[in-house]
């Protein structure tokens, strides 16, 4: 079991705003791309996300369209989860209320696994 997380540069500043899910994030294919493409394998990050991820509930006053930084694809792509820097979440374009577990886990993923493109090395 693993998670596919695409997610911009987080340096990266663009004059438009990328949506979800009408937005596909460019798979990365050539080094100084701002997209990049983890597969996360590792156990313990797949079980903290996935605990989190089942604890997603409808936000019936949430925004439906915000600045997409990060697209994460579940169960081999059966679900398209999006996040933008503030914990906002589309889960299949329906707003989620909150959830800063879920959030700290994508974020800390991203984080801890960024210097490694720098260096080559693309999953974990």
């Amino acid at each position: 079991m693993y998670l596919e997380i695409i997610y911009r540069n987080p340096g990266a500043l663009l004059p438009m705003t990328i949506g979800c899910p009408n937005a596909k994030f460019p798979v990365p294919e050539e080094k100084g791309s701002i997209y990049y493409n983890l597969k996360i394998s590792d156990k313990k990050i797949v079980n903290d996300f996935y605990e989190n991820y089942k604890k997603l509930r409808h936000d019936p006053n949430g925004k439906t369209y915000f600045d997409t930084k990060a697209q994460v694809y579940v169960e081999n792509r059966v679900d398209t989860l999006c996040m933008n820097n503030f914990g906002q979440t589309l889960l299949n374009g329906v707003p989620q209320k909150d959830n800063a577990e879920l959030f700290a886990v994508i974020q800390d993923t991203i984080s801890q696994n960024y210097h490694k493109f720098k260096r080559g090395k693309t999953s974990n």
